[in-house]
């Protein structure tokens, strides 16, 4: 199990929203920290804002504001600077590239340097209350619907013996 990683010195644990450096605790917005976890998914490599968008919002219509203040975020919390970066990177006409180092930190606190497959267990809970959620909206709206149709259509909701 995985307590979360390393993106240069500052320690991210994604389950909790939550970033430490030197003393320091900063709290993101999950839909940032999602955007953080994409990106230290595919370090060092260019992830075009077509596949961010498909990954932290995904069957949702979002402008790209919405990605670039995610990324103004994070630049901000971590000190990087967009002419000079130290930590994500923009890729003209291409999108974004984490190029900071990026480490595993299990449960025990021990390092490794894989792929962060396994930080998608900890977002994945937040995924799974939000499909708990929109299916709860879902019965409840076909259930409003259900009452409407019945009362609408003339059945009565409680027969009565006509002789």
């Amino acid at each position: 199990m995985y307590a979360g990683f390393r993106v240069g010195s500052w320690l991210v644990e994604p389950s909790l929203n939550t970033l430490y450096h030197n003393g320091r605790t900063v709290r993101l917005e999950p839909r940032v920290m999602e955007v953080l976890v994409c990106l230290a998914q595919h370090a060092g490599e260019t992830l075009a804002k077509e596949d961010l968008f498909q990954e932290v919002w995904p069957n949702t219509f979002v402008t790209d504001d919405a990605l670039k203040r995610c990324i103004v975020t994070l630049r901000r919390v971590f000190e990087d600077h967009a002419r000079e970066p130290h930590v994500i990177q923009t890729v003209a006409k291409r999108g974004y590239r984490l190029i900071a180092g990026v480490e595993l930190i299990d449960g025990r606190g021990h390092v490794s340097t894989g792929r962060l497959a396994a930080v998608d267990m900890a977002r994945g809970s937040s995924k799974q209350w939000m499909k708990l959620l929109t299916i709860g909206c879902l019965a409840l709206l076909v259930l409003v619907i259900l009452l409407t149709i019945v009362n609408v259509g003339g059945i009565p909701i409680s027969l009565r013996f006509i002789p």
